[in-house]
């Protein structure tokens, strides 16, 4: 009899009482577009329908297996549950409540197939109110690669802090590891993350930036969590538990078992400054009066007191903290002398006033602690970047100046111009006046470039396959004030090269670049966002002319709403290609950007058009954006910025280009100004 081949991967998915969205998560799983892994479910005793369900999925799909438990054995056992009869080289866990979207085995696979270094992989993260609830942000770990400097101490430290690396535990591990390991998964709170440092020991970590898995965040037990959290007693559980797990664990390498002191360090100082941070939440919660906050208000004459303490040394002066220590050491050693005397009820008076001193002052002092060193790095890191940026502007602001001085003569525009450090009185034409301006705006453009993680490339270094698809010349808008009008043939060239079905557009005007969008691929389908009240938006009466009655309307949908208003939750993950160029306000590009990525499947491009200097809202936005969300390509020589889902700008390596000295003469002076200001 031929042995049944084993799968590449195993899902693990522990379940109790999950029935409501129980069918969701595992259609989500079933639908993955790899295909070689099997799905063991573990009923932890429901009373509900999940056994029901549990049971009709094992009979309709042979590689869904089910492991019923006759009662409830506990949340850790049921995630043991799974893990040991895995069958596959890669292990994932699973709730009941999640979605994943088709991509996610394949992408973590690769991942873990391209670097045997690694234990864990996992993709961009979003997060959801409830498991029907507006998206509270998207979660990236770019910082865990090691191509973007990330170490396993580093990770090590990111899963004792307030950063959200500990969601990783929902990511693809190595299997071998995990059997070794999950025998000791701690019966503490918070004991995923504990168990999750040791992988962060063991193995880099690997982060692919692509939108793969919807996470419920659900707050039914946010009180209960943050009570238990701030207790002693719990504190101290978590502590022991720590350190036996570092000390027993069979995945963690010696030479990270030799720094159990500063593990152990570290791992106190983050739960305690989490407990600090639940209990001041409770404190808010007690006194505001929020039902579902309070302990049970007996506590409410003790909370004030230490309220009563931190406003009166708001300022934390070294006097106040001084006295607070001294006083409650005092008021300590009085309680340990009434305590011995009988004097039960004194003693514990005493020792909850002196307690209260010294743990406020100890919080103040962290809290500075923690203010100044936050602040001493910022300024190391400014002095750095400031000094470079001070070096290139100052190169540029001369060159400047040198092409400036040499315009402004040759055009007679202003009649001396003596010292060009001082602002020259003379009288100017309405030209120059405008020519100044446009140059003003030039270089408050230039500076927001080169501050922003935006890679200028040239579209033959990102995507070659597009300089070989033909589109019709009349993408092209004679009209427009561009200097250079090949933008929107390159919008077109770029949809066909990724063979793009599904296309969003935000604004259209007349339809030029919706026309031969449709035309570039005769399977093409088109939707466009627009106002059509005429009141609002002056481009209402010419939307869409061009392709009117063409033959391509049958391929365009027009969909008129402000984008403001405007609900992708329909069209979610549905396009290949969104380009975005409606109204370049800071606000509504900013509006547009997020449902773009909310429209957009994975692997599919988002572009933007109208990247230039007379844009200032779009720019500072995209400048913010690719800062503090992803980094972003520009097309050199246009107004145009691309992102490729799944690519990263800063590490991509660019295509060969063919010699030339318009290329040697770019690489000389990277930080030469295009000429794409438009008006």
């Amino acid at each position: 009899m031929p042995v049944e081949k084993a799968p590449r991967i195993t899902v693990g998915l522990p379940v109790y009482n999950g029935a409501r969205y129980l069918r969701r998560a595992i259609d989500s799983i079933l639908a993955s577009r790899f295909t070689d892994f099997e799905l063991i479910i573990s009923d932890n005793g429901s009373t509900d329908e999940t056994p029901h369900i549990c049971r009709e999925y094992a009979e309709q799909d042979k590689r869904v297996r089910v492991i019923t438990q006759p009662e409830n054995r506990g949340a850790v056992a049921n995630f043991q549950a799974v893990v040991t009869p895995a069958r596959g080289e890669y292990f994932m866990w699973a709730a009941d409540d999640d979605v994943w979207l088709p991509d996610f085995m394949s992408l973590t696979a690769a991942e873990l197939d391209a670097h045997p270094e690694a234990s864990v992989a996992m993709c961009a993260v979003e997060r959801r109110e409830g498991a029907e609830g507006k998206v509270i942000d998207v979660l990236r770990f770019p910082y865990v690669n090691t191509e973007m400097g990330g170490t396993r101490f580093g990770t090590f430290r990111r899963m004792t802090s307030s950063s959200k690396v500990s969601l990783f535990i929902y990511g693809l591990f190595r299997t071998e590891l995990m059997k070794r390991s999950i025998s000791l998964f701690p019966h503490t709170l918070g004991g995923d993350r504990q168990f999750m440092c040791q992988f962060a020991l063991s193995g880099d970590f690997r982060f692919v930036d692509s939108v793969q898995y919807v996470r419920s965040i659900q707050n039914s037990h946010e009180w209960s969590y943050r009570r238990n959290s701030s207790r002693p007693s719990v504190l101290l559980q978590q502590m022991a538990s720590f350190m036996s797990l570092m000390v027993r664990s069979p995945i963690v390498p010696v030479s990270q078992k030799a720094k159990l002191p500063l593990l152990a360090y570290r791992y106190a100082v983050f739960i305690g400054l989490h407990a600090a941070s639940n209990l001041r939440k409770l404190i808010r919660a007690e006194l505001s009066g929020d039902a579902a906050g309070r302990r049970n208000g007996k506590a409410l004459i003790l909370v004030q007191f230490y309220v009563g303490i931190r406003r009166a040394i708001a300022k934390n002066s070294k006097l106040a903290m001084l006295g607070l220590v001294g006083g409650g050491s005092a008021l300590l050693v009085f309680a340990a002398i009434f305590l011995i005397a009988g004097e039960a009820t004194i003693a514990l008076f005493l020792l909850s006033v002196g307690g209260v001193s010294v743990v406020v002052a100890g919080e103040i002092l962290i809290a500075r602690l923690l203010r100044e060193h936050s602040q001493l790095l910022k300024l190391r890191g400014l002095e750095h970047s400031e000094a470079r940026m001070r070096e290139v502007e100052a190169q540029k602001n001369l060159d400047d100046i040198r092409n400036e001085v040499r315009r402004l003569t040759d055009l007679q525009l202003i009649q001396r111009v003596a010292d060009v450090g001082v602002d020259v009185a003379v009288p100017t034409s309405r030209y120059a006046q405008n020519r100044l301006a446009l140059i003003q705006k030039e270089v408050a453009f230039s500076h927001q470039v080169e501050t922003s993680r935006i890679r200028e490339l040239y579209l033959g270094e990102i995507l070659p396959d597009a300089l070989k698809v033909p589109v019709p010349l009349g993408a092209m808008n004679e009209l427009t004030g561009h200097p250079n009008k090949a933008d929107m043939i390159m919008v077109c060239a770029i949809a066909g090269a990724i063979k793009a079905k599904r296309i969003f557009e935000f604004g259209t005007h007349v339809g030029r670049t919706t026309y031969h969008l449709t035309a570039v691929d005769e399977e093409a389908e088109v939707t466009t966002l627009d106002i059509g009240d005429a009141a609002v938006n002056e481009y209402a009466p010419y939307i869409g002319n061009y392709f009117k009655n063409t033959g391509k309307d049958s391929r365009i949908r027009q969909i008129f709403a402000n984008s403001f208003e405007f609900d992708p939750a329909p069209y979610r993950h549905q396009f290949d290609f969104v380009f975005v160029d409606a109204d370049h306000s800071y606000e509504a590009v900013k509006n547009d950007t997020l449902k773009a990525f909310e429209l957009l499947r994975p692997g599919g491009v988002v572009m933007w058009h109208d990247y230039a200097p007379k844009s200032a809202g779009l720019v500072q936005f995209i400048k913010e954006y690719s800062i503090a969300e992803r980094p972003l390509f520009r097309i050199r020589n246009t107004c145009l910025l691309l992102h490729i889902d799944g690519v990263d700008p800063l590490t991509f390596q660019p295509h060969p280009m063919l010699s030339s000295l318009d290329l040697d003469a770019q690489q000389k002076d990277p930080h030469k100004l295009d000429q794409i200001y438009h008006t």
